[in-house]
């Protein structure tokens, strides 16, 4: 599993690529700025998901954060 922690902006670009690497959302929690989630991924696709959120990072800086259980 990876938790993630994004800014708002963010929430769609992040839906749509957990959609497309067969990602779950386990849990939600909402803040003033930010989207806490814990997501869930299939095994096979989690090297690919890495590579597009250390794209999404690198463009995103503090707005996108997340790391592996």
């Amino acid at each position: 599993n990876c938790n993630l922690e994004i800014g708002f902006q963010l929430e769609g670009i992040l839906r749509h690529t957990l959609s497309k690497f067969g990602g779950k959302i386990l849990k939600e929690e909402r803040t003033n700025s930010k989207i806490k989630l814990e997501v869930e991924m299939a095994k096979s696709k989690k090297v690919e998901f890495e590579a597009k959120a250390k794209e999404i990072k690198e463009k995103w800086k503090s707005e996108f954060i997340w790391k592996w259980k």
